[in-house]
């Protein structure tokens, strides 16, 4: 079978005239066009998720080029004007401080040639404002404005783990988006995409009419597919991909479902990854495309930080999506804006339990994430995690703590100390080096058996006590309980004295219950015990 699935093109007349495959979106822009004058609006989405694809469509149907929408919702809703467009990226700037600001005004007076206007301006802020004035003179007509990526010249400094560069991009955006607001009179249409939403950049502080669609229940699923888009659009490549698969469609769809669907910004409406499915049907394979284009080391580097930071059943209110502070920032905040996070399930009063979208996202991410926690490369990471899962499916106990010592011990010594700051009682400040608490330890554990492809669950709930994790094989349930310091024996009694395994009591598997123990000075493991509980067949009522 022929497939033309878009992988690499993001402009919307290369797919409609090259006979692509496109999924039809415009819905969602009647009811942005149908508003009169200075209708402005801002969409935040993960990377690669078809915010270019939205502002490519928007220039086309604001410049006027109906032909292009023949056969699309839009087609015959709209009334077809053209307007001035001036569209900008900030995606590919790449510069800080002066540098930006020349790039900036570069920006501008390509697009002032690109209209044979001559700037009197040699300030990127004033060039800006004067470009939007000489079009809407030039053309008598209320100008467009797109900006796609707005937030990558901030997001590029905390990238590159910077936060004064990130600091200085942010400043110098400012006056620059400040100019859309008192250039309205001159303004039929705003659209600003971006990763974040970062509250102190001017498009949120001064444009007090701008409508920020990202977590509005009716643009939920504006960007990325929907189950059933993915059956009417691809058809052909899932019946491809079933008969490779010697399945049905319903099968394959389900498992494409698994790998690349999941993602949501209201809890009730789920969305596959367009990029990942994309490449899926192109290439007939399943792989982690979306997260092999850059998972944020930032981010994996804070959470090293935030050891109590837990990856399942987490409460948020929906304003944790904002990001205020780079200083201050928090973790869910830019691992929901990133996608690598979404909200699971409404709790009402806007709280939202939220947790990794699919298999792509959690075993990719939790691989990179142990790599920074083990100081490895990802890699090498799910290694160490094939290692422990085979020893689990063979039933070796034994092999799975040699293989946690030996992987404590390659981590750097500092990595089992923090500075904790302290202030004494004259009032002075001082740094003292303490040893890491049992979370560290945790962490690196939850990681390993989090991309193990066996059942794992951590932190379960029972009648008398919190379990720290329980891993479940075919044959056999490993319970554990991890302490710091020589206290194998006293985890194993705990478990025991809080019934721990009633909770698996018909469950027809051998019970194994595991204490271990861990301290700095050790550098990892320092004591362990492992005890078969009596199966099930053995046990009364």
């Amino acid at each position: 079978m022929s497939r033309n699935y878009p992988v690499t093109s993001q402009i919307f007349a290369q797919l409609r005239e090259g006979d692509a495959v496109y999924v039809d979106k415009t819905q969602f822009l009647v009811p942005l066009l149908s508003q009169e004058f200075n209708a402005a609006f801002f969409l935040s989405r993960p990377r690669r998720f078809g915010k270019s694809m939205i502002i490519s469509t928007l220039e086309a149907a604001l410049s006027g080029q109906k032909e292009l929408f023949k056969g699309l919702y839009l087609y015959d809703k709209i009334d077809w004007i053209k307007y001035p467009v001036i569209r900008f990226s900030m995606d590919k700037l790449g510069n800080f401080g002066e540098g930006f600001k020349n790039a900036l005004f570069f920006m501008v007076s390509q697009c002032a040639d690109k209209h044979q206007i001559v700037l009197k301006s040699n300030d990127y802020a004033p060039a800006f404002a004067e470009l939007i004035e000489k079009i809407y003179d030039k053309y008598q007509q209320r100008v467009v404005i797109l900006i796609d990526e707005y937030d990558k010249p901030i997001i590029q400094g905390l990238e590159g783990d910077n936060v004064s560069l990130a600091e200085t991009n942010r400043d110098i955006l400012k006056p620059f988006y400040g100019v859309l607001k008192p250039s309205g009179d001159f303004l039929r249409f705003t659209f600003i995409t971006g990763v974040s939403r970062i509250a102190k950049v001017s498009i949120f502080s001064d444009l007090n009419h701008l409508s920020d669609i990202t977590l509005n229940e009716a643009f939920s699923t504006i960007c990325g597919f929907t189950e059933a888009e993915i059956r009417q659009y691809c058809r052909s490549g899932l019946e491809e991909l079933a008969q490779k698969e010697g399945v049905s469609v319903d099968a394959i769809m389900a498992k494409i479902r698994y790998w690349y669907n999941g993602f949501s910004w209201d809890g009730i409406n789920f969305v596959y990854n367009p990029y990942s499915t994309m490449h899926l049907m192109q290439y007939q394979q399943f792989d982690n495309y979306w997260v092999a284009t850059g998972t944020p080391t930032f981010l994996t580097k804070m959470l090293r930080l935030h050891t109590n930071f837990k990856m399942k059943s987490t409460k948020v209110h929906k304003m944790a999506y904002n990001l205020h502070d780079f200083r201050k920032w928090s973790v869910v905040s830019m691992m929901l804006q990133t996608g690598y996070l979404t909200f699971k399930e409404p709790l009402g009063d806007d709280f939202f339990m939220v947790y990794y979208p699919n298999k792509e996202v959690e075993e990719s991410f939790t691989a990179h994430l142990l790599g920074e926690y083990a100081d490895k490369d990802p890699s090498e990471a799910r290694v160490t995690a094939s290692d422990v899962r085979e020893a689990f499916l063979q039933n070796k106990p034994e092999q799975v703590i040699a293989i946690m010592t030996d992987l404590f011990k390659t981590l750097p010594q500092p990595f089992f100390f923090e500075n904790v700051e302290t202030v004494d009682k004259a009032g002075n400040t001082k740094i003292v080096r303490k040893s890491v608490t049992e979370n560290f330890y945790h962490a690196i554990i939850y990681l390993i058996f989090n991309i193990l492809s066996v059942r794992m669950n951590a932190e379960i709930l029972s009648s008398e006590g919190r379990i720290d994790a329980v891993v479940e094989t075919d044959s056999h349930i490993y319970i554990f309980e991890f302490k710091k310091g020589k206290h194998a024996q006293e985890a194993i009694d705990q478990m025991i004295q809080k019934g721990y395994p009633d909770l698996y009591r018909l469950s027809k598997k051998q019970i194994v219950l595991m204490g271990v123990g861990f301290t700095a000075q050790k550098r990892g493991v320092s004591d362990f015990k492992i005890m078969p509980y009596l199966p099930v067949s053995a046990w009364t009522n």
